[in-house]
């Protein structure tokens, strides 16, 4: 609160108006300034917040995919690692092969996810490396490749 009350013993001119206008457009333009740093703080906070719930998500969302993916790859690891003397699994070693690393490549990307969560959340730094994408492109593109000879492309190879 400002009380402000004006001089008995001096003339109300023009000079005194100015003064008086002057110090009233001063405390308005503090007063908007104080508005408007409140308004960019509470943006902030939401943002903040925000921010804070999607990264629970990915987190949340990386470890429910991470289960199921670990609980599918064991068993297909020990299918693989049989040996091949049965004629039923050699005919399905070549779909099972396929589906391993359909797995593995899903485990790697919901690992990526689970990574971004943490870097989001400030709890890991992230490894910068160079890539050869010219490689990365030809790996990406034998994923859409002929690779069971039935005329199906694999598309989630």
């Amino acid at each position: 609160m400002l009380i402000a009350g004006l001089n008995p013993h001096r003339p109300f001119n023009d000079n005194y108006r100015g003064f008086i206008k002057l110090l009233a457009g001063q405390i308005a333009a503090g007063l908007a300034d104080v508005r408007a740093y409140e308004e960019e703080r509470k943006r902030a906070e939401a943002l903040a917040e925000i921010n804070r719930a999607k990264t629970t998500f990915f987190s949340n969302a990386s470890h429910e995919f991470r289960t199921p993916l670990t609980l599918m790859l064991g068993p297909l690891e020990e299918l693989l690692g049989r040996d091949g003397d049965s004629a039923a699994v050699t005919a399905s070693r070549d779909e099972i092969e396929l589906i391993h690393r359909n797995g593995l490549r899903l485990l790697r990307l919901v690992n990526t996810l689970l990574d971004f969560s943490r870097i989001e959340a400030g709890r890991f730094e992230g490894v910068y490396e160079p890539t050869d994408l010219a490689a990365y492109t030809a790996e990406l593109a034998s994923t859409f490749s002929l690779g069971n000879g039935s005329g199906r492309a694999a598309l989630c190879d």
